[in-house]
């Protein structure tokens, strides 16, 4: 970047020599506007390189590696579909598929499914404690959770480069607490819980880089009616993504609106989801969606 600025700052001084002396005489030019002008073309052009650059930058260096957390949106499909996989091929990441199917980010009532909630994993990856865990992966919904459990335990967490938190599906389809008023980090609450997942894996690990990911959007079959549609224990399902976002904004972690700005919707939705669920993604779209988190990665992290 610096050697295209100073080549576009030679141009601009070659300009304005040249400028001058065709229009010296000119009764009533101002050559201040004028060269002000010129400036800020030119430093538009470089901005506008720079922003390129930044949204083309290479590949992550070889070995880097990358956790996704996640819920059966990463856990159901197998690589080379899940879009952990995707992320891989489009970045250079070595990644570590650790989507659970029926996995939250806040304590769910069932002991099985909340030993894989966010706050239970964070705390798992910190002790390096996995009991709770191994007793209870032969509950879960998918078979595959014991492959992603037993992939999860085998991570060196001190060459970890970055982690990718992808949960709250659950949570909102549950109808969770989304806050305690009284207690930040109460993991039977959605921001509560997410405060202290991302506070325990930064503590232990500050060298970790976090993207947080929302839910997407979701057609309800047995409802008939898309997710903004309907409400979940008096809540909207922006409001649990307008929660986890805040969440992020208060640690200063990128994040990602997957709800709003990978653009599935009522009327794509039968082209991207696996035929009539609504919610789980084909290979058409989890190819879509590793290419946006990718981006982002790229973009935020590289």
């Amino acid at each position: 970047m610096k050697r295209i600025t100073s080549l576009l700052l030679t141009v601009f001084c070659l300009l304005s020599v040249l400028t001058g002396c065709n229009i010296s005489n000119d009764e009533g030019y101002d050559y201040k506007d004028s060269y002000d002008r010129l400036y800020q073309s030119v430093m538009e052009h470089g901005y506008a390189i720079d922003a390129l650059e930044k949204d083309t930058a290479g590949k992550f260096a070889e070995g880097e590696i990358c956790v996704c957390f996640g819920d059966s949106l990463l856990g159901l499909p197998e690589a080379p579909e899940d879009y952990a996989s995707v992320i891989a091929a489009e970045t250079g990441l070595t990644t570590v598929n650790a989507g659970i199917g029926a996995a939250s980010i806040a304590k769910n009532p069932n002991e099985a499914y909340d030993a894989f909630s966010l706050y239970r994993l964070a705390d798992a990856v910190v002790t390096g404690d996995w009991t709770l865990q191994d007793s209870k992966v032969a509950e879960l919904p998918l078979s595959n959770s014991a492959s992603r459990l037993a992939e999860l335990k085998s991570v060196d967490w001190s060459k970890v480069s970055v982690v990718t938190l992808g949960m709250g599906l659950n949570d909102i389809n549950d109808g969770y607490v989304i806050e305690n008023a009284d207690d930040a980090k109460d993991v039977n609450t959605v921001k509560g819980a997410l405060r202290y997942s991302v506070e325990k894996l930064l503590t232990a690990y500050p060298h970790i880089k976090i993207m947080v990911l929302t839910p997407t959007y979701r057609y309800l079959y047995n409802s008939n009616m898309g997710c903004d549609e309907k409400l979940y224990n008096g809540n909207s399902y922006e409001q649990y993504i307008d929660a986890i976002i805040s969440v992020a904004r208060e640690y200063k972690l990128p994040y990602l609106d997957l709800y709003r700005t990978i653009g599935f919707n009522a009327y794509n939705f039968k082209y991207y989801y696996l035929q009539e669920d609504g919610t789980h993604l084909n290979s058409k779209g989890n190819a879509r969606l590793g290419k946006r988190i990718s981006n982002e990665l790229l973009r935020e992290f590289n």
